[in-house]
């Protein structure tokens, strides 16, 4: 389509095709994976294959002329909206949201470690609500990965009204078999839950879900785990790092389902 693409094509490409095409692949698996990742990384990956797309488009039809203008298109429209990303919503909390208190950090007051996330969840809080409470294996699930952490049973697909009624004390188990765990420590009804692990000395894990309404029918869900320090430093920095890593991912999954499956309902 331009000149100076065709004096490029012919010319310096073809001396030196092996190159430029193994640096155009090594380009192609770091945009993959970014686009896998999450936060600012996933905008990067948007970005560079917005740039790659259009790079293209003088070549012609041959290149897939006018299927990449609009694939680049596309690539601005979820970079601008985050809504609805390749491999899953965006589940990074806002810094305002990593930064401010929640219910349930004062179980905790100085911890090791904590992780706050967050998704958008297009459905009012209330509709959000009933999801939340019946979490738990054996339960409704933890909409995360069914196999690792519900005995490879489905979570739950709809409300479950006999698992409604909470409150203060109740056991949320965090894997099929297992009695304790995860114990019911703060209730807000419709606004939101903490669960602790503890231990002798106190809590030594809080886990929180805090849902709030910032646009009338949108609810902004914040989840937040916070690990409690050890009497060891070095075995308790291998575990939080072992534990931001699973967390991540487990988290990831089950906002995302719950996201899916809210809306869906």
């Amino acid at each position: 389509m331009l000149d100076v693409y065709r004096a490029f094509i012919l010319g310096y490409f073809a001396r030196h095709t092996a190159a430029i095409i193994a640096a155009i692949a090594v380009g192609q698996a770091v945009i993959a994976f970014l686009l896998a990742a999450d936060g600012w990384p996933r905008r990067l990956g948007y970005v560079g294959a917005m740039v790659f797309l259009l790079a293209i488009v003088p070549l012609g039809t041959g290149s897939g002329f006018p299927a990449t203008v609009l694939m680049a298109l596309a690539a601005a429209e979820v970079l601008h909206a985050d809504r609805y990303a390749l491999f899953g919503r965006n589940v990074t909390a806002t810094d305002a949201e990593v930064a401010r208190r929640l219910p349930g950090d004062d179980c905790i007051a100085d911890p090791l470690g904590a992780a706050t996330h967050a998704v958008t969840i297009f459905k009012p809080a209330s509709a959000v609500w009933p999801w939340l409470v019946q979490m738990g294996a054996g339960r409704g699930g933890w909409y995360s990965y069914d196999r690792l952490d519900n005995g490879g049973h489905t979570s739950a697909t709809r409300i479950q009204p006999d698992l409604q009624a909470v409150q203060l004390g109740a056991i949320f188990p965090a894997l099929p078999g297992i009695t304790d765990t995860f114990e019911l420590t703060r209730l807000d009804v419709g606004h939101a839950l903490v669960l602790a692990v503890t231990g002798p000395d106190g809590p030594t894990t809080t886990w929180a879900f805090v849902l709030e309404e910032p646009v009338a029918g949108v609810t902004r869900l914040i989840v937040r785990v916070r690990v409690a320090r050890q009497p060891h430093p070095v075995t308790s920095s291998i575990r939080l790092a072992v534990l931001r890593f699973v967390h991540f991912v487990m988290e990831r999954k089950q906002l995302n389902t719950l996201a899916v499956r809210v809306e869906s309902a």
